[in-house]
């Protein structure tokens, strides 16, 4: 994680494997104590990093009406003890970390810091791997399924603060080589999505259709105002080649490098080219640089600047908007990808879960935010809250004050049974004795594989035999 951070790299963690995960055939059978104890042990590993943008809690395991019925009110049983188990540890380190989680651990993830939109790298600042813990942004990637597409977003997203999620993010394959927002369909997504009240984003993008892929959609599409106004961004399948041959570089088994197939430079090409795009708007129309979140609008917001890679003479390298390190094309190495760098891709997405998660948990010493929306004077250009209800009204100039901070959105109802959609709102309790869990928290205590453990120690004992 350490070179992730210092290479200005996030990083999305599932937190399943392969036995250690909701099984759609019998999910009320797989939401177990072991399992849970998995979850937890990711947590207490990747939540220590600055570097770590949140947690998928599954990967497509809805997938047609019949995994319905039961595996929704799983995930989000699952999701409701991830974040229990966060806020216990959060509450134990102290309101200082209470308060540094909710501002979104300022030294890597603070995203409402700097003026404009600057498209320059820094290394990111790990903290030390001490006790304190942050509360990360959990979510689920869906396939691209389209009866399900809407009511799996909203049974998400739905709810109790406690047990909804956070982000939500689904496959998509739709945009075949050169294609338009209208001909894939990524215009009714966008209607679709348009109200969401957390980041919504692509998962798994980049059709195969000839080779090297094209990736036109992510100059033409994706990073223009007509997608980012609701998404934010997406992760291009995939990095490494494997069987479905849609790596983007391929590993020699007889030399430790890299050596790219076409497709990392044709993306690097399409991300270079939304950049351009980008910055042309925003340079002829101010108004669209401000940071593009799922929240309503507010005055004074801006946006973090992107890390960025050093070398070890503190100079930054020669990056496109992929974040490879340029080769010298005259080298043996002229194909060796360097570094991989998510560029813009998770720039929305970050400041998005941060804005989201500070308007819906202010810090303890704060007042909670009015859900008013500010009234914006067009003489004066000051911010009035609308507090009809209390029979006053405030004013102040600037940057809006705590009470002063919009709502987001708010989260959608549950969507209604039908026969393609079976999941009810109910879900099972929680195997866990919090008492436990909160007892082996407060002893530093961490969750142990007993059987594993006792393997470990068989295999020992026969080795020194």
């Amino acid at each position: 994680m350490k070179l992730l951070a210092d290479a200005g790299i996030y990083v999305l963690v599932a937190i399943a494997d392969p036995s250690h995960a909701i099984n759609r055939a019998s999910p009320v059978a797989s939401y177990t104590v072991t399992n849970l104890q998995h979850y937890f042990r990711v947590v207490d590993d990747m939540a220590r990093y600055s570097n770590t943008l949140g947690l998928v809690v599954a990967n497509e395991v809805v997938n047609d009406h019949r995994s319905t019925a039961a595996v929704p009110q799983v995930l989000r049983a699952v999701t409701r003890d991830l974040k229990r188990y966060m806020r216990l540890h959060a509450e134990l380190d102290g309101e200082d970390a209470v308060r540094d989680n909710q501002r979104g651990d300022e030294a890597g993830n603070s995203a409402l810091a700097g003026e404009a939109r600057q498209w320059t790298r820094q290394k990111i600042s790990s903290p030390g791997m001490g006790r304190r813990r942050r509360v990360l942004p959990l979510g689920y990637s869906a396939p691209d399924v389209a009866m399900l597409r809407v009511p799996m977003f909203e049974y998400c997203i739905a709810g109790p603060e406690e047990e909804a999620m956070d982000f939500y993010a689904f496959n998509n394959f739709s945009w075949m080589g050169e294609s338009s927002i209208e001909i894939s369909g990524w215009n009714h997504l966008e209607r679709a999505f348009s109200r969401t009240p957390v980041p919504v984003f692509f998962s798994e993008y980049g059709a195969q259709c000839g080779k090297p892929r094209i990736f036109r959609e992510t100059a033409t599409a994706l990073y223009t105002p007509a997608m980012t106004r609701t998404f934010s961004g997406g992760i291009v399948y995939e990095f490494l080649m494997g069987k479905n041959l849609y790596g983007l570089v391929k590993l020699r088994r007889l030399r430790p490098r890299a050596i790219s197939e076409g497709h990392a430079e044709r993306l690097d090409s399409e991300r270079e080219e939304a950049k351009n795009t980008q910055q042309s708007t925003e340079a002829s129309q101010p108004g669209l640089g401000s940071i593009q979140t799922h929240v309503s609008d507010q005055k004074g917001e801006s946006s973090e600047n992107v890390p960025v890679a050093e070398d070890d003479k503190g100079s930054v390298p020669r990056t496109g908007l992929g974040g490879y390190v340029e080769a010298d094309r005259n080298s043996d190495d002229a194909g060796v990808i360097e570094v991989l760098q998510k560029f813009p891709d998770f720039e929305n997405l970050r400041k998005a879960l941060i804005a989201c998660r500070q308007l819906r948990n202010p810090p303890p010493a704060l007042p909670s935010p009015k859900l008013e929306r500010p009234i914006i004077d067009s003489d004066s250009g000051d911010s009035a809250v609308d507090n009809s209800a209390a029979g006053n009204r405030e004013t102040t100039g600037g940057q809006p004050t705590a009470t002063e901070m919009p709502a987001v959105l708010t989260r959608p109802a549950f969507p209604p049974m039908s026969r393609s959609w079976l999941a009810n709102s109910e879900i099972p309790p929680s195997p866990l004795d919090w008492t436990e869990v909160k007892a082996q928290i407060m002893a530093d205590g961490e969750w142990v594989d007993v059987a594993e453990l006792v393997a470990g120690m068989s295999l020992g004992g026969n080795s020194d035999d």
